[in-house]
């Protein structure tokens, strides 16, 4: 560990640094909105890990306390990347490791103060689907160490002790930019995302800090070979497929262009302006197969819940897939119904957009709107940008989109029938997309919504046309 003495130092960023960096950056000012408060702050003297807590260090820690590995362990924390940082941890997972080392997790003025110097440029990256960790060995540097000779800057994006308290979702303040990151205004030591501290991803890691030196170096263990590859899959059948389900959904995959994101709905029901069915299960699907094992063309299932429910019906037809709603009313009287589905992109690196800057919104309009130009919901928590301000009130169409890392597909979400009114959001850590209407069925009577989802070769102008086609625009 390096000590840091005691020092006074300027923390966060002012209003006016945040205007200035949306201006410079293509950004609504809220972007900034996590970074700490603009302060002059004096930090006590303490001790912080010269380097992200690695593989064989957490393989320690696992060993002693049989906690559960972070999911990809199998592969990521095998022996050749036992001296990487470890990835895919959470904010407890961190904070649980720091305590039983001894330690603790820093504050998010200690991380500024010991980071101060450090730079680092984004990566240039292949657009491919894996996503794997594009982490180096913590021996190798992507970038320069700080003043203070702390190294690791660029690594991992860190978890801090800076947490706000909630019954239902705690959330934890995560500190400068990963291997993920595409703009240099991440590359910035303010640079900081307030996120579900249960959260993780394959960009997720920390260090540990410590208020006297500890008596003795982390303690390691070793890490086994990788698991011998598996057999060849059989190749995919050309066009939309469904693959199966996990918590984030069903599984929605293409080929050629290939993508792959998961539908996850209802995520919330809403029927009469009250809750009824929050998330989805998948203990009730229906699978209607194609040509191969896994491969499924159509997958249907129903929720229900105290005010009413509905059903869900997934559709492959060649380079689309249709998603459609159905409300069964009861018969006693009408009702409003507001569905909420998840259309995440996380499970795909070349679609993942943690910065928002290949992500658009399209009303029909002809304007496609870059989503990290629209104001973000909250000041503290995960980065929604919902609400409908600024939008049309009664539009043809409403897309979502994603161009891919690679700038050679995109992903589409275009939904038509919008209700008597709809509302939309996106939240950038998870690249996750809602357009959410809402609709009166009468007594008795079953309504109908649908929307389709893309993964096409192009951009946005191949992805227009689609719509415009399909829509008949």
């Amino acid at each position: 560990m390096i000590r840091i003495a005691e020092t006074t130092l300027t923390v966060g960023s002012t209003a006016e640094e945040r205007e200035t960096l949306a201006r410079k950056h293509d950004a609504h000012v809220t972007w900034f909105n996590d970074e700490l408060e603009a302060g002059q702050v004096t930090v006590p003297a303490f001790w912080i890990d010269e380097q992200p807590v690695t593989n064989e260090q957490y393989a320690a820690f696992l060993a002693a306390t049989g906690r559960g590995a972070p999911p990809g362990w199998q592969e990521w924390g095998a022996a050749p990347r036992a001296k990487h940082p470890v990835v895919y941890v959470n904010g407890e997972d961190a904070a649980a490791y720091a305590e039983w080392a001894g330690k603790r997790l820093p504050t998010a003025e200690e991380w500024e103060a010991a980071m101060q110097g450090a730079s680092c440029r984004p990566a240039r990256l292949p657009g491919d689907a894996t996503f794997a960790p594009r982490t180096l060995p913590v021996t190798e540097e992507r970038g320069r160490k700080s003043v203070h000779g702390v190294g690791g800057f660029g690594q991992v994006s860190e978890w801090t002790a800076a947490l706000i308290p909630d019954e239902h979702a705690p959330t934890r303040l995560l500190k400068g930019p990963a291997w993920v990151h595409e703009r240099a205004d991440s590359y910035r030591v303010q640079n900081a995302y307030w996120v579900p501290s249960n959260w993780s991803q394959t960009f997720t890691g920390f260090r540990c800090a410590a208020d006297s030196e500890p008596a003795a170096a982390p303690a390691v263990a070793a890490l086994p070979e990788p698991p011998p590859p598996g057999p060849d899959e059989p190749a995919p059948e050309r066009g939309a497929f469904l693959s199966g389900s996990h918590w984030r959904g069903i599984v929605v995959n293409f080929t050629q262009p290939a993508g792959r994101f998961t539908v996850l709905c209802p995520e919330v029901l809403v029927v009469d302006e009250e809750v009824s069915v929050q998330w989805y299960t998948d203990s009730e699907v229906t699978w209607f197969s194609g040509n191969g094992p896994g491969v499924h063309r159509r997958a249907s299932w129903s929720v229900t819940g105290e005010k009413g429910g509905m059903q869900t019906v997934l559709t492959g037809r060649g380079d689309a897939v249709d998603l459609d709603y159905l409300f069964p009313n009861r018969p006693d009287k009408p009702r409003t119904f507001r569905a909420s589905a998840c259309v995440n992109l996380q499970v795909d690196f070349n679609l993942f957009d943690l910065e928002m800057v290949r992500s658009y919104w399209w009303f029909g309009d002809g304007e496609w709107r870059l989503v990290r130009r629209m104001a973000r919901h909250a000041k503290h928590g995960v980065r929604w940008i919902t609400g409908t301000e600024g939008c049309p009130e009664r539009p043809p169409v409403v897309v979502a989109a994603t161009v891919a890392r690679d700038g050679r597909s995109v992903f589409g979400y275009a939904r038509a029938d919008l209700g008597e009114k709809y509302g939309i959001c996106n939240n950038c850590c998870f690249t996750c997309w809602h357009i959410d209407p809402t609709f009166r069925v009468e007594a008795g009577e079953i309504g109908l919504t649908r929307a389709r989802l893309y993964c096409l070769a192009g951009g946005l102008k191949e992805l227009e046309a689609r719509v415009r086609k399909d829509f008949g625009l």
